[in-house]
């Protein structure tokens, strides 16, 4: 009975041991294994992308706030220039102050104009100012300028 135990563990373990080799063999990577990516190395490729995509979206939205900011600054220069012309084109008696006024065709933009006497004699200054919106907010412009009362020539000088 002893031989017959002995004989019968040894063709189980034989059997066993063919079954193990077999299901390895059936589940077991191939050779070439080394030749494609797993998956955890293409989400470790896209993690470290990402991070360094990061600070690269947040330095284009910062330039895109700076230079909306940078182009409403412009334009408002170039409006309190353009007014600042207009005025000094005017006859100096129609020299007059103008409140806060809405420019037309620039939405958030508004100009004021203000006309004072200067400490020195008969000339005039005249302030424009230009308000524009910026991170909501609103900033201003100002430009000055003097004007001086045109010289009357005394009758007969200019024959």
């Amino acid at each position: 009975m002893q031989v017959f135990l002995k004989r019968a563990f040894l063709f189980v373990r034989k059997q066993c041991v063919k079954n193990i080799t077999f299901n390895q063999a059936a589940f077991s990577a191939p050779k070439n294994f080394n030749q494609g990516f797993l998956l955890l190395d293409i989400s470790l490729a896209m993690l470290l992308v990402a991070v360094a995509l990061l600070p690269l979206q947040a330095m284009f939205s910062y330039s895109q706030l700076h230079l909306s900011a940078a182009r409403n600054m412009t334009v408002a220069v170039m409006l309190a220039q353009s007014g600042m012309e207009e005025l000094l084109d005017l006859p100096y008696e129609s020299l007059v102050s103008q409140n806060k006024t809405p420019l037309p065709g620039r939405p958030g933009f508004s100009r004021s104009i203000s006309v004072g006497d200067s400490p020195v004699g008969s000339l005039k200054t005249v302030v424009v100012t230009v308000f524009y919106p910026e991170a909501g907010g609103e900033k201003q412009v100002s430009l000055s300028a003097r004007r001086a009362v045109p010289a009357v020539s005394p009758p007969g000088a200019g024959q």
